[in-house]
């Protein structure tokens, strides 16, 4: 949220842990231009560049050639982007309340549609994805694609699960894949029976991850 008068925009900050890796994402839209200190727990963390209005740190451990190595622990712990004049954007004490996660309630037939792109972890030079979803009063769909990579079979991940293959074919010397899923299931897709939200999801060559995200939750 705002920390004063003078600042607009707003921000969010994830944390998300498995057995073999820790993400932690800060994301700020609506704040002026510029270059703002990252503090967690009152240390800096780095920088971030807003432009256009949004801005976005990523930390990973272990970290690879498009994240910075997360080696502390953000859980519990204010979180704050300063610029020249102070704390802009700040968590408040929001982050040290008790956490309840459930399902949201949803406006009845409102549709909402989230895109966001796959980050490139440097394995295969150019490659690039996008995952989305969709709902609307009957249907949900999650759909990802990838590109500028070689033509084979590649696994997707949500939250270290396998959900299915991706196909990846040349088609006018490009090449691209997608793997569709849908609720209620329709031709050509596979059933969404999983909730992306929240979680990583990562795109796999052989066992190794070449493209990944954390998808919002909302």
């Amino acid at each position: 949220m705002s920390a004063r008068d003078d600042v607009t925009g707003k921000g969010k900050a994830k944390f998300w842990e498995r057995s073999d890796r820790s993400d932690f994402q800060v994301e700020a839209e609506g704040a002026a231009d510029g270059t703002y200190t990252l503090q967690v727990c009152g240390e800096d963390r780095g920088e971030m560049e807003i432009a256009g209005g949004e801005g976005e740190m990523t930390f990973r451990s272990p970290a690879n050639d498009s994240t910075m190595l997360l080696d502390f622990d953000p859980r519990d712990c204010p979180i704050d982007l300063l610029d020249g004049d102070g704390i802009a954007l700040t968590s408040g004490d929001a982050v040290l309340a008790e956490k309840q996660k459930g399902k949201k309630d949803d406006d009845e037939g409102e549709g909402i549609e989230i895109k966001v792109d796959l980050n490139n972890v440097g394995v295969i030079e150019g490659a690039k994805g996008e995952a989305g979803f969709g709902m609307d009063s009957d249907e949900r769909e999650f759909e990802v694609e990838i590109e500028n990579v070689p033509v084979g079979l590649y696994a997707v991940m949500v939250a270290g699960v396998k959900v299915g293959d991706l196909e990846v074919v040349e088609n006018d010397g490009e090449t691209m894949g997608e793997l569709e899923f849908s609720d209620p299931q329709e031709p050509d897709s596979l059933l969404l029976d999983f909730d992306p939200h929240g979680e990583i999801i990562e795109v796999l060559q052989d066992g190794v991850v070449i493209l990944e995200v954390l998808f919002p939750d909302e």
